[in-house]
């Protein structure tokens, strides 16, 4: 597949920014503290985020090995993994 997404690894640079591996920040999460004084789900968010590129990788490998090995319908893995290439319309952004 195509991905057009940044290349990982994705690193957690703490608090709730995502960095690419070169350390640059990828994306920072809205801090949802603000109203509850509890950033642990920013944390979880932005941990979830930074590990997304290997758990594409290992799901794009784990499908191959299924469809190759024991004739398993990927078709559900497959989709999932298109509706992450895929390109949102930026038209739809402020």
């Amino acid at each position: 597949m195509m991905e057009k997404f940044t290349k990982g690894p994705w690193l957690w640079g703490g608090a709730s920014v995502v960095l690419e591996g070169e350390g640059m920040p990828l994306c920072c999460l809205v801090n949802s503290a603000v109203n509850t004084g509890d950033n642990s789900e920013d944390y979880a968010n932005a941990a979830l985020i930074a590990a997304a590129p290997e758990m594409y990788d290992l799901l794009e490998k784990i499908s191959i090995a299924m469809e190759c090995f024991h004739g398993v319908d990927t078709d559900e893995i497959n989709k999932l993994l298109a509706k992450a290439d895929q390109c949102p319309d930026t038209s739809l952004y402020l």
